[in-house]
């Protein structure tokens, strides 16, 4: 209900209704255009508010200021009648005094495990007309209804004025070609509209058979039919068609189409216990993953159908979630009526000449000055400028494609273009996704470490058992799935699976049962039990810090050499074991990860990417802040954060961890080069101690999260310090930070309690380096962040999905392409996905924005010649109209915006407001220039000997022909003409983003064409046969002469014109924008 403001109940009046369709025929169809844009008049005409069991119709006032009216639904439960409504695919119910949305109420695990909650038919039927058909898939809207809502919209209706005003006029020629161009669009928009949703409809549409206990018997019946409360069974290789949770048997499923995170996931039965139903991962099977393995007679517990699932959740996401970082249609249609305004202003400029001709001339009717104020705001405000700014996004979605880069949410598009801060995952991004086992260090028999060894042939047998069953790894028809890292061990274990059975040295080991792994428990661990001599053991492997806490035999340079590998950028996995007791059938976890004996470490190689350094640089190269934010270790993170440049080796990395002293929690400051020189010490037992210790930063020195006052720190800088033996050496004003999940928590939380960010936005500012971080705590940092950047997360599913989401831009690296983990999905793995996105982002952008200056000042010139001409009673003809409109106009603004994008990213970053200082300054200033330049031409036309004016020429031989067929329409018409050239080649121009105009080949071809074309123009109007010319006779441009002098002139200011265009452009627009923003 967060999305719902309002909701006001309806019923209909047969007597308003008729009221209505009556205003409707005399209003020629306004009435139901201006109800069809507005939701609330709709309702007020057709309809009386009632008390809501009497509802016949609800509207529904959002919060993103959207209003839909929507019909009512009754419902029977339990014999009573509940009324409620279905909106943005979500349905809602009022009971007990409220609407509420339709969910399935389970008390405790009991509930679940209940297999009678559908007890009868009629029952059934209540459960399927309140919960509806189980499906995600997005009605596809009729074509009519597409048609339509596009003839209903106010622009179209404008377009509609202007064809209807153009026939009027006898310009019948272009009134058809603006039909047929407003046709060609909407079948175009019908197009995209079906192409955008065709993806992602396919995505959500899921339909098979399914085997479900309804009744106490077993049946078959369509996904569809589903309903919450039903019992289906699990069964291998069968996408799961609901959200349901477990309550038999276990199965092994894969993920990717929600969170591209294609390592199989092992789900348990939920307990049969009273505690409180809580819906949790490990349990729970959501709609559209796929099992990969499933028990026998695996039964699941269906909770959630339809949108009401997790997938119908990321569908509604996708399809519902506005844009609110552009406000690009408002800030288009506030242009529209400024352009309005523009008009009036000209039209009342040019009234008092008007009613002087008016009364002058019999032939000049009354009603012309009420078409000359309409043809002003028909040139003066197109009605296609609005659409201007989807051309950016368009051509972006057509070059992902080439580039195997899919987009369910192209509104992120213009996102990407103004993003200043890249967020990287570690594994699987920066590093790649293959992993490779490079040593193992086993505990020798006097508890000390022994060499890293590199034959894995004759490890400990246990050693080799925990690399072979603690996993959760798939075998299918010898075709092994699971996680990179397990996969990776296992091959070296020299076993080989068979669902829940492993084989090693010709022993079956069964697996009895799995804890998984975890970002919280940073650890996994399995019972296995021996077929040969029923031994039992527990295996645990995970993160060195976790298994130290569980063992009973540490060696002393146990942290030294977990260190000194992570610190080389290895990956250090710890594993331990025990042997159960026979009468331990399947104890706790607790129990089995306790009182553990440490076995060896696990040394595991994860290479950088070949081109990450590269995709580094290039994004640091255009100022683009970096950061490295990972579940990993801080060590191994901080030296791939070196490995790639991400920070530099001139750079200080400082990183600091939470500890506790004295039950007293501390931030500890670390020098991570001096801590490795300490380690190596140590690892090559030097003598010479090498005392390194961080002083705590001053928060004050002790901190405790009751003696917290960020207020009386001092500065950052000035309060992190290293002691180094005998010396006390402030940390460079320039050192680069590196923090654990856990310390940005801790600071987060005093922060909010303080009501005081100022001490962590110091941490922030100076951190590149997240390490240990769990998925909320990316989360947490990504919403923080956002507040004052534009934030790209960088992943590859699983555990950075949320703050994939949470981002202003998420991009998610896996070859899975069906996958609604992120907006934007790459097909191939590449980091270079990254600046191809924001290159495009800034292209699409750049691009629309140039489309709609140049549609902009393509208007103002216009008006500007028309408003010039009034002043004389004179008007271009239609046929010159026709080479503006359809020769010179419309082909330049397609072609212009094909143009492609500079290949690489810049330090500058697109505008992102149509209302900014340098989208103003070019319309202004251009616009000055062309205006000065049309009002130069006709003033020194004026002063010629050979003028004839309009009223003149119409006295001699022209009749009313004169007033259109005039010197000044002529020497307009020429010039502007190439204005229009001109604007469109300066506004092409900026070389921080797009390429050269002239790398458009088809832009510059139509160029050249246009400019020979209208250089012919400009010369043929001086030829002594004129009227026998081809031009002449076809277009009307001209039927007098000219003298050459004055052509000749014109050319020369079309000259001098082009060059103050584009040197304005060029040089004179930056010194503009730097004034007025100084000023502002």
């Amino acid at each position: 209900m967060q999305e719902i403001q309002l909701i006001v109940p309806y019923r209909q009046k047969i007597a308003k209704a008729i009221l209505f369709y009556l205003l409707c025929i005399l209003s020629l169809g306004l009435v139901y255009v201006v109800a069809t844009w507005h939701y609330k008049i709709w309702a007020i005409l057709r309809m009386s508010k009632c008390e809501i069991f009497a509802a016949e119709y609800f509207r529904i006032d959002s919060n993103d200021g959207t209003q839909v009216i929507v019909p009512s639904h009754h419902y029977i439960q339990k014999g009573l009648d509940y009324i409620g409504f279905t909106y943005r695919y979500k349905r809602f119910i009022y009971r007990e005094g409220r609407f509420e949305k339709i969910q399935f109420q389970l008390q405790n695990n009991k509930d679940v495990h209940q297999r009678d909650h559908i007890k009868s038919y009629e029952q059934l039927k209540d459960y399927q007309e309140l919960y509806g058909i189980n499906s995600t898939e997005i009605p596809r809207k009729p074509i009519f209804s597409i048609l339509i809502d596009e003839l209903m919209h106010p622009l179209f209706i404008v377009q509609l004025l202007q064809i209807l005003l153009w026939i009027y006029e006898e310009y019948t020629s272009y009134a058809i070609i603006l039909l047929l161009t407003s046709i060609i669009s909407m079948i175009d928009t019908l197009f995209e509209y079906r192409e955008s949703y065709r993806e992602i409809r396919l995505n959500s549409k899921l339909e098979h058979e399914v085997n479900i206990i309804r009744f106490g018997q077993q049946i078959t019946t369509h996904s569809r039919e589903l309903v919450p409360g039903d019992i289906i069974q699990v069964q291998p290789f069968q996408v799961i068609a609901c959200d349901c949770v477990l309550i038999q048997g276990t199965c092994i499923v894969q993920e990717s189409f929600l969170n591209g995170e294609q390592t199989p996931i092992t789900k348990s039965n939920l307990p049969n216990d009273d505690s409180v139903f809580v819906q949790k991962d490990g349990n729970m099977l959501y709609m559209s993953t796929f099992c990969l393995r499933a028990d026998e007679n695996c039964l699941a517990f269906v909770v959630s159908t339809g949108f009401n699932t997790k997938k119908g959740d990321l569908i509604r996401e996708v399809m519902l979630t506005p844009d609110y970082s552009f406000d690009f249609y408002d800030d288009s249609m506030r242009y529209l009526k400024y352009l309005s305004i523009v008009a009036i202003v000209g039209y009342l400029i040019a009234l008092p000449f008007k009613i002087y001709f008016l009364i002058t001339y019999p032939f000049i009717e009354a009603t012309d000055l009420i078409t000359d104020i309409l043809d002003l705001l028909a040139v003066c405000v197109p009605p296609t400028l609005p659409t201007t700014l989807q051309i950016g996004l368009s051509l972006a979605l057509k070059r992902f494609k080439k580039k195997k880069i899919y987009c369910f949410n192209p509104n992120k598009i213009n996102l990407a273009g103004v993003v200043n801060q890249v967020c990287f995952d570690k594994t699987g991004t920066l590093t790649e996704e293959e992993q490779r086992l490079y040593g193992v260090i086993e505990m020798n028999n006097q508890g000390q470490l022994n060499p890293l060894l590199k034959d894995f042939q004759n490890l400990n047998k246990i050693i080799r058992l925990i690399m072979a069953c603690c996993n959760n790894i798939v075998n299918e028809e010898e075709i092994l799935y699971g996680d990179h890292l397990d996969l990776a061990l296992f091959k070296n274990s020299s076993a080989k699976i068979f669902y829940r059975t492993v084989l090693l040295d010709g022993i079956n080991y069964d697996i009895v049962k799995t804890f998984e792994f975890s970002q919280e428990q940073q650890r996994i661990c399995c019972i296995i039990h021996n077929q040969q001599n029923h031994n039992k053991y527990s295996l645990v492997k995970g993160s060195p810090e976790k298994i130290k806490l569980m063992c009973e035999n540490i060696p002393q340079d146990y942290t030294q050499v977990f260190k000194y590998y992570s610190h080389h950028g290895f990956k250090v996995i710890a594993c331990a074991y025990k042997q159960l007791l026979q009468e331990d059938v399947i104890p706790t976890r607790e129990y089995s990860e306790s009182k553990l004996s440490f076995l060896c470490f696990l040394v595991l190689e994860n290479r950088v990417k070949e081109n990450a350094e590269q995709v580094i640089q290039q994004l640091k190269s255009a100022k683009i802040d970096i950061i490295l934010v990972t579940g990993d270790n801080v060590l191994t993170s901080m030296r791939v954060a070196r490995q790639t440049r991400l920070v530099e080796d001139n750079e200080q990395l400082v990183y600091g961890e939470l500890v506790e002293n004295n039950n007293e929690l501390q931030i500890d400051w670390k020098d991570m080069e001096q801590q490795f020189k300490e380690i190596e010490n140590q690892m090559n037992n030097d003598t010479r101690t090498l005392c390194v210790e961080i002083l705590q930063q001053k928060l004050p020195n002790s901190i405790s999260k009751f003696n917290f006052d960020a207020k009386s720190s001092e500065n950052l800088d000035n309060n992190i310090v290293i002691v180094n033996d005998d010396t006390n050496e402030k940390l460079q004003k320039s050192a680069t930070l590196s923090i654990t999940g856990k310390l940005f928590t801790y600071l987060m939380n005093q922060a909010k309690d303080n009501k005081d960010y100022k001490y962590i936005d110091q941490i922030i500012q100076k951190t590149k380096v997240y390490a240990k971080m769990r998925r909320e705590h990316k989360a947490e940092l990504i919403n923080y962040l956002k507040t004052n950047k534009q934030i790209v997360f960088c992943g590859d599913g699983g555990a950075d999905i949320q703050a994939m989401r949470t981002a202003d831009v998420g991009i998610s690296l896996t070859n899975t392409k069906l996958s609604l983990a992120a907006p934007f999905t790459s097909g191939q793995e590449d980091l270079s996905t990254v600046p191809i996105i924001l290159i495009e982002g800034r292209g699409a952008l750049t691009t629309s924005f140039q489309a709609f200056e140049y549609m902009t000042m393509c208007s103002l010139v216009q008006f500007l010649s028309c408003t010039i001409l009034y002043f004389q009673y004179s008007y271009m003809t239609n046929s010159q109209f026709l080479i503006l409109d359809l020769f010179v106009v419309l082909p330049l603004s397609i072609l212009m915006t094909y143009t492609d994008n500079l290949k690489k990213l810049t330090t500058e970053i697109p505008q992102r407001s149509l209302v900014s200082v340098e989208v103003l300054s070019i319309i202004l200033g251009q616009c000055f220039i062309q205006m000065t330049f049309q009002m130069l031409i006709y003033l020194i036309l004026i002063y010629q000997d050979w003028y004839k004016d309009p009223v003149t020429l119409s006295h001699e031989e022209y009749g009313e022909a004169g007033f259109m067929q005039s010197f000044e329409a002529t020497s307009l018409f020429l010039v502007t003409n190439f204005q229009y050239i001109m604007l469109s080649v300066s506004l092409s121009y900026d070389p921080r983003f797009k390429k050269p105009f002239y790398s458009n080949r088809p832009f510059t071809i139509y160029l050249i064409l246009l400019f020979i074309l209208e250089l012919y123009l400009l010369i043929f109007t001086y030829k002594d046969d004129t009227e026998d010319d081809y031009l002449n006779l076809t277009f009307k441009v001209q039927e007098y002469q000219m003298p050459q002098s004055w052509l000749l002139f014109l050319f020369a200011m079309i000259i001098l014109n082009s060059t103050l265009t584009h040197t304005y452009q060029i040089y004179g627009l930056p010194f503009v924008i730097t004034k007025m923003k100084n000023k502002l």
